[in-house]
Order: C-alpha cells, then sequence, then structure tokens
C-alpha cells in the first residue's frame, strides 16, 4: 500500500511538473506568438511591392538632343533582369549572400558562421544578413542597430520570399543597391563608372562594381584607386571559391588593371540653366514629378553656344581683374577653393582655375596642381602683375588663380597667373525669332556659388534703361531722332525736401542736342529731360508690356535706371526690337515626356505686338549708333549688324551691355554681389560687359553668316550731318542714315526754321546761365 502511495505521489509530481511544463512552455511561445504577431501588425504588405516603382532620374536634353543634366533624389536607372549580366549576379551572391538560392529568407548557416567569427574576433566583422533581409532593410526599415529591427527584417524577408521568386527578389536588389558616387542601381553605376549599359560589363568590372556596397566611399575607385582593387579581388576570389569562374580566369582577372571611364557627370554642362529649368519643373508639376517620374526634359539650349557664353564670361571677369592690384587667394578661402576645382581631369582656355602651389623654381617658374593635373606657370606670364622675384613672394601650399596659356610639346599645360577676385556676373543669350533661351550662365562657378545672377539677382540697370524711354518718345510720333532736348543741369526738389542734382557721366554739358545723339552718348541730363516731356507712365506702361515685369515708381530717375531687374527679364524686353515690336515669351523647355512616353507639356510660342513695328525699327537704327559711334564702340564687330546699350550705375557698381544682332539678343552684368563694392573709377558697362558680349558675338558667327534688320515699308532712312542735325539729300562724307516714320520725317525748310529757334533758345540758356 505504501508502494502504491509512492507512486500515486511520484505521479502526481510528474503530472504537476509536467503541466507546469507546459504552461511555460505556452507562456514561452505565447509571449514569443504575441510578440510576432506586435511586429507582424506593423509590417509593410509585402504583395506592395509588385506595384513599387522606385524614383526616377529626370532627363535634360537639349534642343538638338545631347543630354546634359539630371535630376535625381538617388539617381537611379531601372534595369531588366534579363539585361544583367551572369556575371555581376554571381558576384553580387558569392560577396553577399552564396546560399541565395537554397535559404528561406534568412541564412541559419550564414548567421551561426558569422556569430562564431564575431565572437574569435572579438568584435563585429561579419554579417548574417541575407540579400533578402538586406532588401527588406532597403526598401522598409530604417539602418539602426536594433533587435526590433532585425526581428522585422527576418520577418520580412520571409514574406518577400513567399511572394516573389528568387529572380524576383535578385532584380529588386539589384535595381535598389547604393555603390557611391550617387549611383542607385546597377544600370545606373555602370555608368557612372564605365560609362557603358550593365549588360555590357566585363567580369572584372562586374567584380568591382559588386565589392562597393559595403562601403562605397572607402573602396570606390575614384577615392582609392588600391583599395578598389584589393575589394575587387576579393570578390573575384569569393567567385572562384563559389566554382563560378575557373582558377584561370581568376588568375588573370586579379592582374587586370582598372580601366575607369566616368559617365554622368556630377555636375550638368550648363549648371545655372539647369537650376532655372529645375526651378520651373517644380514650380508647375511639384517635386514628386521632378523627382520621381523620370521626366524626359527637351530644352531650348544649345550646348555649343553655352559653352561660348561661359568661356565669353570667364574671359571678360579675368580681363576685368587684371586691373586691380594681384592678390592670392585668402587662407580662410584656400579649402573652398581647392574643393571646388579638385575634379578637373583637363583645362580648357578662356576659364579661370584655382591652383595650388606645389614648388617655386629657382628661374621664377612655379609648378601647380588643378585638381587631377599639373602645370606650370612660367615668369613671363607674371609680368602683367608686376612680380619681378616669384621665389619671395610664393610659397609651396599657396593658391592662386590661374588660366590656360597653351600646351607644351611634351603636353605639360603651360598657365597664366591670374587675379584672385571675387566679382561675379552673368551672361543670357534669347534667340530673337523663337523667345528660346539658348544659354544662361548665372556665375563664374557653379560649385563656388549657386546663385544664379542671370534672373534671380535684380540689379539697377543704369542706362540700360533708357531705350524704354526712347521707345515710349518714338511711339508717341510727337518727337523723331532729331527732335532736340537740352543737356544742361538740372535740380528738382525731392519729397523730403533735398535737392536731385544728377549729373552727367563726363561732368559736362553739350546744350541742345538730338534725340539721336543724347541715346549715342547715353547723356543723362537730356534723358530726364526727355522723361518728362513724354511723362513716366507711358515709359512704364512700354516697359511691362516689352518684358519689364518688376513694379516701377514714377519718379524722373528712372532715366538713370534706377529701379532694380533681372538681367532675364530685361534682355528678354530688348528682343522687342529686333522682332519688329513683337513681345515673345522667353522659353526653357520646349516639351516634357513621362517614362511612359506621353507628352505632358509642349511649349506654345506666346508672341504679342507691343509696339509698332516702325518704332521697334528706328529703336534699332538708334540704338546702333551707340555700338558704330557711341558708348558700346567696343563691341562691334566688322559685317555684323549690331545694337544695343551700356549701363553703368552710380559709383561704378553694376556694369551692363545688352546688345542684339537679327539673329539674337543677349544681355551682360558684371559687378560685386556685396552691392556696396565699387568696380573702380570708370569701369563702365561697355568696358567691362561690353566685351563679353563681343566675345560671345564673334564665337556665335563663326560659322555662320548674319542676316539683316529688316525695315518696315512705313520707314524712311534719310542721310543727316551728325553733327548738326541738318537732313541730307544725298550721301556724304561722315553722314549718317537715320530712321523716320513716315510723317514724322523733317523737311528742309522744317530743318531750317527748328535752327532759328534752337539759336535762339540756346542764347537765352547762356544769358540764363
Amino acid at each position: 500500500m505504501d508502494k502504491k502511495k509512492k507512486i500515486s505521489s511520484l505521479e502526481s509530481k510528474v503530472r504537476t511538473i509536467f503541466l507546469i511544463l507546459c504552461a511555460l512552455v505556452s507562456i514561452f511561445f505565447g509571449v514569443i506568438g504575441g510578440v510576432i504577431f506586435s511586429y507582424i501588425r506593423d509590417l509593410p504588405a509585402i504583395e506592395k511591392l509588385r506595384e513599387y516603382e522606385p524614383d526616377k532620374v529626370a532627363q535634360l536634353y537639349s534642343a538638338n538632343g545631347e543630354l546634359f543634366a539630371e535630376f535625381y533624389i538617388k539617381r537611379r536607372m531601372i534595369v531588366d533582369f534579363k539585361d544583367i549580366p551572369q556575371s555581376l549576379k554571381n558576384a553580387i551572391i558569392a560577396v553577399e549572400d552564396s546560399n541565395f538560392y537554397n535559404h528561406f529568407g534568412i541564412d541559419i548557416k550564414g548567421i551561426t558562421r558569422a556569430a562564431i567569427s564575431n565572437l574569435f574576433a572579438g568584435r563585429v566583422t561579419q554579417g548574417g544578413s541575407t540579400i533578402t533581409q538586406q532588401l527588406s532593410k532597403v526598401l522598409f526599415l530604417t539602418p539602426e542597430r536594433k533587435l526590433s529591427r532585425k526581428i522585422k527584417e527576418a520577418l520580412i524577408a520571409f514574406q518577400i520570399e513567399r511572394e516573389f521568386t528568387k529572380d524576383e527578389i535578385l532584380e529588386l536588389y539589384l535595381n535598389q543597391l547604393y555603390f557611391g558616387s550617387g549611383a542607385y542601381g546597377v544600370e545606373t553605376a555602370s555608368f557612372v563608372y564605365f560609362n557603358k549599359h550593365v549588360k555590357d560589363l566585363t567580369t572584372e568590372e562586374a567584380a568591382l562594381l559588386a565589392g562597393l556596397p559595403k562601403a562605397p566611399s572607402r573602396y570606390s575607385p575614384y577615392n582609392n584607386i588600391e583599395l578598389a582593387r584589393q575589394r575587387r579581388n576579393y570578390v573575384l576570389k569569393r567567385m572562384f571559391e563559389e566554382k563560378m569562374i575557373s582558377r584561370e580566369e581568376y588568375e588573370k582577372l586579379i592582374k587586370t588593371p582598372i580601366k575607369l571611364n566616368p559617365g554622368l557627370s556630377k555636375v550638368s554642362k550648363a549648371p545655372y540653366f539647369s537650376e532655372y529649368v529645375r526651378r520651373y519643373i517644380e514650380n508647375k508639376f511639384g517635386t514628386k514629378a521632378l523627382y520621381k517620374e523620370g521626366l524626359k526634359i527637351k530644352t531650348t539650349l544649345d550646348l555649343k553656344l553655352q559653352d561660348y557664353a561661359r568661356k565669353a564670361l570667364n574671359r571678360g571677369l579675368m580681363e576685368y581683374s587684371r586691373r586691380k592690384p594681384f592678390s592670392k587667394v585668402p587662407e580662410d578661402k584656400k579649402d573652398e577653393y581647392i574643393s571646388a576645382f579638385s575634379d578637373v581631369e583637363k583645362l580648357e582656355k578662356d576659364i579661370t582655375y584655382c591652383a595650388k602651389i606645389k614648388e617655386v623654381e629657382n628661374n621664377g617658374t612655379i609648378e601647380v596642381s588643378i585638381g587631377k593635373v599639373s602645370g606650370y606657370i612660367p615668369p613671363s606670364s607674371m609680368k602683367w602683375a608686376k612680380i619681378d622675384n616669384p621665389q619671395s613672394f610664393f610659397t609651396p601650399g599657396d593658391c592662386v588663380f590661374v588660366s590656360l596659356k597653351s600646351i607644351s610639346k611634351d603636353g605639360n599645360y603651360i598657365l597664366n597667373l591670374e587675379n584672385y577676385d571675387e566679382v561675379n556676373g552673368a551672361i543670357v543669350v534669347i534667340e530673337n525669332s523663337t523667345g528660346h533661351i539658348k544659354a544662361m550662365v548665372g556665375g563664374r562657378n557653379f560649385l563656388l556659388s549657386q546663385f544664379n545672377r542671370a534672373f534671380q539677382a535684380k540689379r539697377q540697370p543704369g542706362s540700360a534703361f533708357k531705350p524704354f524711354i526712347y521707345t515710349a518718345a518714338i511711339e508717341s510720333r510727337k518727337i523723331n531722332a532729331l527732335t532736340k532736348i537740352l543737356d544742361l543741369p538740372f535740380t528738382s526738389e525731392l519729397p523730403d525736401g533735398t535737392l536731385w542734382k544728377p549729373e552727367n557721366y563726363d561732368g559736362k554739358f553739350k546744350g541742345l542736342i538730338t534725340v539721336q545723339q543724347a541715346l549715342q552718348e547715353s547723356r543723362n541730363l537730356a534723358t530726364i529731360r526727355l522723361l518728362q516731356k513724354v511723362g513716366t507712365k507711358p515709359v512704364i506702361s512700354i516697359a511691362h508690356k516689352m518684358g519689364i515685369k518688376e513694379n516701377l515708381e514714377p519718379y524722373l530717375s528712372l532715366a538713370l535706371g534706377s529701379e532694380s531687374v533681372p538681367l532675364l527679364d530685361i534682355t528678354s524686353a530688348y528682343t522687342v526690337f529686333p522682332n519688329l515690336g513683337i513681345k515673345i515669351k522667353p522659353t526653357a523647355v520646349i516639351s516634357i515626356e513621362n517614362n511612359r512616353g506621353e507628352v505632358i507639356e509642349k511649349a506654345i510660342e506666346e508672341k504679342k505686338q507691343v509696339i509698332s513695328p516702325e518704332t521697334a525699327y528706328t529703336m534699332t537704327n538708334l540704338l546702333s549708333f551707340v555700338v558704330s559711334r557711341g558708348t558700346a564702340r567696343r563691341t562691334r564687330i566688322k559685317g555684323i549688324p549690331s545694337a544695343g546699350k551700356t549701363g553703368t550705375t552710380n559709383e561704378f557698381k553694376d556694369a551692363w551691355f545688352i546688345g542684339f544682332t537679327p539673329e539674337f539678343t543677349a544681355g551682360v552684368y558684371i559687378g560685386y554681389d556685396d552691392n556696396s563694392i565699387s568696380l573702380g573709377k570708370r569701369q563702365t558697362g561697355g568696358g567691362v560687359a561690353g566685351p563679353v558680349w563681343k566675345y560671345f558675338a564673334q564665337n556665335f558667327y563663326k560659322d555662320r553668316k548674319p542676316g539683316s534688320f529688316k525695315k518696315p515699308a512705313n520707314v524712311l532712312l534719310i542721310n543727316v550731318n551728325p553733327k548738326t542735325g541738318e537732313p541730307l539729300k544725298n550721301r556724304e562724307p561722315g553722314s549718317i542714315e537715320i530712321a523716320f516714320i513716315k510723317g514724322t520725317e523733317p523737311s528742309a525748310q522744317e530743318y531750317k526754321r527748328a535752327k532759328a529757334i534752337d539759336e535762339l533758345r540756346e542764347k537765352i540758356y547762356d544769358e540764363g546761365l
């Protein structure tokens, strides 16, 4: 009996222990199940991956179809699985997840192997994540190192494996990976490093790409070619170990040098223009469309003209800077400038570069480095700076501005020493017949300053505003080119009681002069009196119709260009003259296609007759004298019909020239971003901005013939004595042809009567003075 009781007691204890264990197991699995359920509730819907479309690159094309810029948050081009070479698939699997086709989302062997390796190393040296886990992290999770994230990663990996085939998972993964240098996905990476489609990669190139995702910056061949080679060879070794390549292939490929062929430049070939287009697209279609929908944007840009404009502006800024005392790059600016030029691989003429001095030789020659190239500054290239002893003036580590002078027979760059100066500027080129913006350069160097002075800066145009006043006068039909206006001292009381006493640039007065002479010589006082006669309202109305968008105050200071305007607006307004009074809205975008090839926008030319053809031609005629005889004489090019107007503001803070030919209108602005800094005494629009326009125009007509300005039938050309304004019956030496709208032209009799009145007025003015 006692024995039975003992057995019964033992059975009871065993049963109790069993029940407790069952309860504990139930609790354990219940907790685990609850944890898993809590995570599952927060997991994303994996089936949506089938509808997933990653961000796509928006591409900008020039007018002739050349790709010149891209917009992206993550630069990515999607490629089909069939177009990815087997060598790249093998390389990725070998180095990232050799058991990829055998596991169910997580690799128990891989995790165990990594754990043992990390234990012996005393630190984390290996990870056990599979390709599927890495995909789940990239697509749905953050990179934080927490247990909760690892649990979610595994659960998502299970779901992905259940919903997708291995090939589909690998395709998604290869299109998601980051390879450095802004490249997401294998197709983009292939272009960034080798400038070819991924399907065309060789085995060693595929191995190099496969080695990058582990640490893109560390193993980038652009940052450290030796580390990149070591990493590539490790990938090749793993491919050999996994029997993906033979020993012979392995031994041959690890000896192959890395040959890079960079594509998809980080910086647009026309960065200021690209930024102008980006703003337009983003404002009209939104950020999502710009960065996620793979837009193809055909623009109006002409890359050849863009290059001419860029070099013209740089050349003009260099020439201006040489007029000032020489200066090296300041110490606190050196890092910024060296960084901006760090990617330079070749030098071009008419471009300023920042160079770091490596050595000053005994003969005075200076060896410098610019980005990835080197060059020499001979003593003869420093004469303008009046540096007689370079060895005492320069030391290794100094930074200076240079430009390319020539290339020696042995391939060395021979350089000019240039002056460090923070002067800046912009140039805009518009095709007259279409309103297309063909070139836009908003500053000396986009990497140093992204501020686009072509349309973001608003500066006083000075005398470049005067044509709007003369246009209003001619349009009134009450004033013609020979109408006399007074060029004498002028005083006006301002609202605050102070006296405004404007002056002419030369400080002199010419008495009664013609409208033609006043505009040709940019006489301030005569123009103010013309504005008084015409009225500020008609002038403001004309300016707005022609394209000036800014609010203009009705003050006489308008005659001196006191209201600030963007360069793009005033350049566009000037196109009305060669277009015979027709305003064409400036355009940068021709068409936009979405990633399905559907056109979502096509430019419609917006034209409007804003002044009469006769007034437009008469103004073209008057502005041509500014170029041939007046303040813009430096812009004159033999055989090229041109017209335009210079602009110089108070204290020489801004220099402008807006000029046009039958084919194009180009506006140039030069000044300091700090508006308190003067360009210097007598640094005028004609002398500072004018040459930039001329350099561009000379290149523009290198390979084309100019047309001619079209004259309306209702306009007469009459020979005139430029000194007296007397109309002449025949062409005489020194005479000029001036345009008159029919009905406004002076007769010889009228001229004599007007001359007598003028003489009487001059006598009265002289006695009054």
